[in-house]
This record gives structure tokens, sequence and C-alpha cells, in this order.
């Protein structure tokens, strides 16, 4: 038996009592006898008893012709088979006033017909229909009074799997055998010869109309999963009142309906109305209905009152349209059963009916009935009531959105969970998570995590809940744990490998001040960084970064440490051997660390090419990044710094290697400061580019003597630009181009066309301070460097200490640009001024003047302590533009060509001056400042 969509409400029980004029009969489908006499609910004795088929029972009221019940126990009455209308039928009715009733509800009573197993809808000669009532019962006429007649009733059963015969290749027209697969009445057309009072009709099919109902009414049922082949898969003619109509397939739902009162429609596979009468639709609500019906026949008018029709709906000339909604998101309205169709909060359906059309419109009950919505609450008959058939207390929606990145979210399910009369829910996000948790959204507003929980008041009409999670994890060794989600500083994880373990591409973990050595563990990568090794690899990373993430500290590489640790197994002299750990393995593309420093990494030990004895701090795949970080004190058999790393704004410092590389290998080094590593052969081997760099003197073989630098077979593709290199020179045949660098040695084996704008020079031409800053006057390398052939790796605004990268005109070479702004003030104003801003273009003069050809110098003079205090700047403009002078941050005056000494009024302290030069149209001069300075002395106005 196949039946669909039971509701599992409580059953609003038979309200009539069986009166002295009425003969009650029994049937129990599990232990009736139709030998019995059908008068006992249970055997009694002889042959008093139940009947076992609905069928007998109903004979036996037939035959008495006098008002009768037929009682029904719970069971499936899917037995006897009654020929009539040319076809056969469970049961067939010829006694005019007749009521079939279950005794414990719809849910535990079942008529059911049969289905012809040939035809995937059930017709053919095999079908047996539910019920077939006889055309002689009085007055079925299509007036109102005979449509409300009310002469045969079944209530509180479920009607089911019935269907009809079928065309067998000829026409089978609309007959007693092709409509009213359900239930099938012979009375004139229009009216409907029986009422089905909260009843459920499921499965059933006709070949024409009235897949579920032909010429019946109905009252609180459910038709559900019905299907006709012409027209009205729930109802052809009759009318319905509290009804919910879903799912229904065929050509229309309905067919020729007369009236329609407070019925839901949902989802039905076409039209919800069709047919070639004139149909009235009041207090009504449609939703998901198809689109794609046959042509109405003749001259067919819906004339909808106080109805919400958001699925598409068969609309012709004259019809009135006033009360519908078109294009109406059905998520609205509730279209499950599992909440007996109750409205949503919010629902456009609420409040737009009118109760004074369901006395007036609705069907006539019989005696004793009240009328009650289609769960069996009750509705009022004045005032505004909602659409639809169930007049309860709206529902309230809550759609949890999918929570990603595989964590849960428990106390409600992933989608739209609904909730009947519930005052608050809680939703918690599980710590079973691989994203960090940063918080929940409830309708566009975001809650920060307080906790994993959060409970919200219901006091909207709807609500969309998602867990937030974030692409940033937070990580304090100090204040952190494991266990925390690590979405927020407070919320932060102890360590970073518990945030790369489960971060994605894209994702940040941003990294709290401290040292992170042996709480971090080991961690192994388990490919060979080149295809063509297969040796065991055997040494871990504290810090495994995955491709397209970023490590990042917070606050700085002096303050935030990575540290690996020798061997304890058949460790050498400088602690590596085959349990040593380095600092961090950078997986491959995307993967950037930023901002540490790397320390007291090693590795195992041997001369050949392995991943266990290859960089000390830092192991890579090609295309990862280390930048702005300091790598010093590291030890590797082989590249004591880093291998295949591209290092941006690093200070790699007194780093070891064993055999070779104590800098690194395969490495590009960008605006870095290398200093101070010992190893043997090259420094630096097989870079594929040197840009920006500051190389010292310091670099040396393990014997302490100046090892050569760069080398050992570089590409052709090579650069080495804007550099300066203090130690012994290249080897072994670096086919590269060198641009715009500063060596204290001539370059060997570089063909001379592939050197250009370079210097040779000697240690006393090269001055830098403790910050490797040029010397001004004492180091060559100032302004030689050329910005346009900088790596799009590096940003040129900034040096590697986020000093301002050019100034006086043109870069330097190296890593450190020359700070000329004390030299500036010098000029100006002495000691007491202080430069704090200059344009690139600014420069000195050969006459120790500054000369601005467009931008700007901004400084801060200290005043004398006086109420009143005046200071004064003295310029040129050589140029067709003007020279704009803001003090304190107020434009004071601007002055075009000529000498001028221009005196200014200020309190006393400090005070700020910009000096602004604007060029002119062709403008080849600019403006020279000689001075700017206080007044000494009295200044007196005369007016």
């Amino acid at each position: 038996m196949k039946v669909k969509y039971f509701i599992l409400l409580g059953f609003i029980g038979i309200s009539i009592a069986v009166t002295a004029s009425e003969i009650e009969y029994f049937a129990d489908a599990q232990n009736g006898n139709d030998e019995w006499d059908g008068l006992s609910e249970t055997f009694v004795s002889g042959n008093t008893g139940p009947k076992k088929t609905v069928g007998a029972a109903v004979e036996l009221a037939n035959a008495d012709g006098v008002p009768s019940i037929v009682t029904l126990l719970p069971g499936t009455y899917d037995r006897g088979e009654y020929f009539a209308g040319g076809m056969t039928n469970r049961i067939v009715i010829t006694q005019p006033h007749l009521k079939i009733r279950s005794k414990e509800g719809k849910n535990t009573v079942f008529l059911s017909g049969y289905h012809d197993q040939t035809d995937a809808h059930g017709l053919g000669p095999s079908a047996v229909r539910v019920a077939y009532i006889a055309e002689d019962l009085m007055g079925m006429g299509n007036s109102d009074a005979d449509i409300q007649a009310t002469n045969v009733v079944f209530e509180g059963v479920t009607i089911c799997n019935g269907a009809t015969l079928k065309s067998d290749g000829g026409s089978l027209n609309a007959s007693a055998c092709g409509d009213g697969g359900g239930v099938y009445c012979r009375t004139p057309e229009g009216g409907g010869a029986s009422l089905l009072i909260d009843c459920v009709v499921s499965n059933c099919s006709a070949f024409a109309r009235g897949g579920a109902l032909f010429r019946q009414n109905a009252y609180r049922t459910l038709f559900v999963d019905n299907y006709a082949g012409t027209g009205g898969s729930a109802m052809a003619f009759g009318s319905m009142a509290f009804c919910v109509v879903a799912d229904n397939r065929g050509e229309s739902t309905t067919y020729n309906m007369r009236r329609a009162v407070n019925c839901t429609f949902a989802n039905n596979e076409k039209y919800a109305f069709m047919g070639g009468y004139e149909m009235y639709v009041f207090n009504c609500l449609s939703f998901g209905n198809g689109n794609n019906g046959s042509s109405p026949s003749g001259n067919a008018h819906v004339y909808y009152y106080d109805s919400v029709c958001a699925s598409p709906m068969r609309l012709l000339d004259g019809q009135d349209k006033s009360s519908l909604i078109s294009d109406a998101d059905s998520s609205w309205f509730v279209h499950s059963s599992d909440f007996g169709w109750r409205n949503l909060a919010g629902s456009p359906a609420i409040g737009k009916g009118q109760g004074y059309r369901i006395p007036e419109k609705a069907l006539l009950l019989p005696p004793g009935y009240v009328y009650c919505d289609f769960n069996g609450d009750p509705v009022v008959t004045s005032g505004r009531v909602d659409c639809g058939a169930v007049q309860s207390d709206p529902l309230m929606r809550c759609v949890i959105e999918g929570a990603g990145g595989g964590v849960s979210v428990e106390g409600a399910n992933v989608g739209t969970n609904i909730f009947a009369d519930a005052t608050e829910i809680t939703v918690v996000a599980t710590s079973a998570r691989t994203r960090p948790f940063v918080g929940f959204e409830v309708n566009g507003v975001q809650h920060p995590a307080v906790s994993d929980r959060y409970t919200l008041q219901i006091s909207d009409s709807s609500a969309t809940i998602r867990a937030i999670y974030g692409k940033t994890w937070y990580v304090d060794a100090e204040n952190g744990s494991d266990f925390n989600f690590g979405g927020s500083a407070d919320n932060a994880l102890k360590t970073i490998r518990a945030a790369t373990t489960n971060s994605i591409a894209g994702d940040v973990v941003l990294v709290a001040a401290g040292t992170y050595g042996e709480s971090e563990g080991i961690q192994f990568h388990t490919n060979p960084i080149d295809d063509d090794k297969t040796s065991p690899i055997n040494v871990g990373s504290r810090v495994l970064v995955p491709k397209d993430v970023t490590v990042r500290s917070v606050a700085g590489p002096e303050s935030t440490i990575i540290t690996g640790s020798v061997a304890t197994v058949s460790a050498d002299s400088y602690g590596n051997g085959p349990d040593a750990v380095r600092c961090a393995m950078l997986e491959g593309s995307g993967s950037v660390l930023d901002g540490f420093t790397l320390t007291g990494g090693h590795t195992s030990t041997g001369s050949e090419a392995r991943d266990d004895n290859d960089g000390g701090a830092i192991i890579a795949r090609t295309g990862a990044v280390a930048k702005n970080c300091i790598i010093t004190n590291n030890f590797a058999a082989r590249s004591g710094a880093a291998l295949k790393t591209t290092l941006i704004d690093c200070r790699i410092l007194n780093n070891t290697a064993t055999v070779r590389a104590s800098v690194g290998r395969e490495c590009g080094f960008y605006r870095c400061i290398i200093d101070g590593n010992v190893g043997g052969e090259q420094a630096m081997q097989y870079f594929y580019d040197v840009d920006s760099c500051t190389i010292g003197k310091d670099n040396l073989d393990l014997n302490g003597g100046k090892g050569a630098i760069l080398g050992y077979y570089a590409s052709q593709n090579s650069k080495i630009a804007n550099s300066v290199i203090l130690g012994s020179w290249l080897s072994k045949e670096p086919h590269c181009t060198i641009r715009n660098c500063v060596f204290v040695s001539k370059p060997a084996n570089v063909l001379q066309e592939h050197i250009a704008d370079c210097i040779v020079t000697n240690l006393d031409s090269l001055a830098f301070d403790s910050e490797y800053h040029p010397v001004i006057g004492a180091n060559v390398a100032i302004d030689i460097g050329d910005v346009s052939i900088v790596s799009y790796r590096i940003d040129d605004a900034k040096d590697l200490l986020g000093c301002q990268r050019i100034m006086n005109g043109r870069m330097d070479a190296g890593a450190v640009e020359a700070d000329w702004r004390p030299l500036y003030a010098k000029y100006l104003g002495g000691r007491r001024l202080v430069v704090t801003a200059v344009s690139p273009e600014v420069r000195a003069t050969a006459a120790n003047q500054v000369y601005i050809p467009v931008g700007s110098v901004d400084c801060v003079l200290p005043l004398a302590d006086m109420r009143n205090s005046w200071f004064y700047v003295d310029f040129d403009v050589i140029g067709t533009g003007a020279l704009n002078i803001h003090v304190d941050g107020v434009l004071a005056g601007s002055y075009s060509s000529g000498r001028r000494q221009v005196r200014f009024s200020a309190g006393s302290g400090r005070v700020s001056v910009r000096m602004e030069y604007v060029p002119g149209m062709d403008d080849e001069g600019g403006v020279v400042i000689y001075a700017v300075r206080e007044v000494v002395g009295t200044v007196i106005l005369f007016r």
C-alpha cells in the first residue's frame, strides 16, 4: 500500500452522537467477519460482531434505506469488490443518508483501492476505485444549496490507492469509469453528493478528471500525490474549505470547482484552478504550483477575493487580480506537513483574508459542527483572518547556513528550521573545527564569539544564523590554548602548528610575541623538495607553512622567535645530526613566513644533496617566501640559512654551512642584509636574483678567510642589481646580468657586456653606520641605484628598515637608504631644526642648499618661550611655479619667482613648517631653500 504525507495531528473525533433514528454498523479489517451482522464493535456471540470489509457494512446500510453510520476500527480496508459505473469499486453507496467514519482518526483507517501494475499511474483494467456513489441520490444540482448538501459523509478516514480504467487505444471519454479515482458521484455536473471531513486523499488516479474526488465537497481534508489525466488531480466539480492541496500531479489541480474557502494550494504540478465554470476563491493561499496546464475551456473565470497567490495563476480577461501577489518567495510559507501547514511569521498571507466570508461562502456543515481550521483550531468569522487552511499562531523560521570548513552547528540543523511556539533556541559551534571560529551572524548582524554557544531570543519573524569562520588565525604562546578556536586574539591558539594544521589556501596566521620552540613539536614534510631526490627525509621542522598560507608575526622579528634544536644523536661539532630540527618548512607557492627571528636550526650531516642536510633555518619548495625575518645562528651541512626560498627584507647573519652555501642555495635575495655567515665554497649558490642587497665584508670560509660570495653556475636569467658587495667576488661561471652595483673586487667570469653602471672600489669608500645606512660623503653607493630595475617583489617606497627608499633624487645601492634629512636640516637651520619628511625629488646642492624641483620639505622648528615668536624662510623661486608655505597645517603664503625672505609669526614652543613647490607650465626650475630660522631680536611692526 502506498500512502504519502500523513500528518500526525490529533483527530477531531465524531461530533454527532448516533440518534435513535440512525442505525450504526461496524467494520474491523483485522478482526471482523463478513458473515457477522455488523451490529457490534466486537464479536459477542453467534454471528454478532463487526464486518471485515467496509463494502459489506455499507451494503447493510444500503439495504436498510434509513440514515446510517458505518464506524470503522483501525486497519486497512483493501478487500471487497463491487461493480458499478463500468468498473470495480471497494464501496458502492446507494443510501442517501450515510456517514462512514473512523473510530480513532484518519491515521488509523485506510480505505484502499488498487492500482493496475501495468501503468505508471495505476490506471487499467485491474484498477479498483475506492468509492462509487449512485446517481439516484437526492437533490444534487448546481445551486448554492445543492453544493452545500451533505447527504453522504466520510469523516476521519484516509482514501488511498484508488484508480480508474484508461483508454484501450480508442477514446475513453469522461465517464464513470474514467473519472474519480478516489470517490466518484453520479450527481449532475457542478454538484457534490458527499462531504469529506478531516480526511486524507492520497495516491489516487483518474484517466480523465478528478484524480482524488469527482463531484464531492471537502472540509479540513488533505489532498496529496493524486493524478488526473485531463483535469482536477485533487477535485473535479464540488467545493472545499480549510483543505490543504499539495504535490498533486496531472493536468490542473482542480477542475470546474465551484468554491475554495481558506484553502492552501502548495507545490502542485500544474495550475491550481482550471475549467469552464465560474470559480470563486476566498481567503486562499497558493504557492509553488506549476504553470504548464492546458488552456481552460469555454468561458472560464476564476475570481479571487482576499487571497494570496505566489505561484503562477491562469488569469483571463475580466478576472479580479487585486488580491494576487506575483513572484512571491514561497519560502515565506510552510510547505511541510511536519508543522501542520502553518504560516511562517512574516508571511504576506497573515491577516489578508476576511472572516465574514467563512460562514457566508464556505460549505454548510452538518448539525453540531463548528468551523475549525485544517488542524482543528478555532477560526474567527469576523475581522481579518489568515489566508490558507491554517489559522494557528505563525511559526518562527530559523535558517542555519552551511557552516563550512567542516565545522558543524548543533542545536538546529543546517538548513531551514521551523520552530513552533519556541521563545529561544541555542546553536552551538562544535570544537571539531577546521576553520577559525569568529562568532555568529544573526540577520546580518555579527556577534563576536564569547564562547562556542549562542542563544537566540525569538522575537523577529525569522532569523538567518550562520557561524562565522574567518580566514585569520591567532596564536599566542604565552596566553593561548590549543583548545581555543583561534578566531580572535582573546581566543588564540597556543601553537603555530595548531593553526597551520587546519589552515587552507588564503588563510593568515597572526602570531603574538613569544618563543615558538619545543612546544611546536616536530613536523616532517612527506615529499622530497626535488623530484629526483629519493633519500629519506628524517629531519623535521618546528613550523610548517602550507601552500597559499601566510604566517605573520604581530610584534615583529625582534620579539617573535622560532627556534630549532641541535641533534642529540651522532651530532657533529656544530650540532648537526639525524635528529636535529630546523626552524621552518615552507610547502610551496604562496607559503609566506613574515616577521620572525629564525635561530638555532640544524640539519643532518653529509656532503651529498639531500633534504635532511639542507636548509638550517628554512627548507622550501619553489615559490615560497620568507620576509621581514632575522635569520641568524643556524647550522647545516648545506645552505646554512635557506634552501629554495625567496628572501625579502631579511637580515641573514652569522649562519654556518659545513659543506657549502652558508647563506643559501637556489634562493632569490631581495633587499637583504647578508653578513657574518661562514661556510665552505660560496656563500650564495645557484641564486636566481640578488636585488637591492647589502652583502657585508665578514662572510667567511670555515677557516676564517674571505670566501667567495656569489657564484656556482648562476643562471643566464639571474640578475644582480642595486647591490653592494663587500666581500670576494664570484666563482665558476656565474652567467648573469649585473646592473648598478658596487664591488670591492672586480667580478670574475662575467662577460663585460653583461655589466652596466657599476663601480669597483675599496672598503675605504664604502662607509656604513651600525644599521648599514650608507654614510653620506663617505660611501660611493649613494645615489647610484636605478629604481626602474627594482624587482616587482619589493616595494620601492621603503628600504629594509622601513625608511624612505629614494632620497636626494635617486636610490642608493644596497638594502638601506642613506638618510638625508639631518643634512638638509643642517643646511637650512642648524642643529635646532628637524627635517621630518622630504619628497624623493628633493636634493642637496653643491652650495649646501636644499633644492625642490617638485614636492615638499617638512620640518619642525623650536621657538623661544615667548608669547609671540617669529621665524623666517629664505628662498629663491627660479621656476615658473609657486612655493606654498604652510605653518602648523595652515597655508600662510604662496610665492612665485624671485629671491625673498618672508617672516612669519608663531606662538611659543614648536612650529611645523611645510614648504611645497607646485611646478608651473614647462617648469624646469623649482625653488632653492636657503634657510628656515628663528628671528633673533625684537621685531617692530610699523603701520
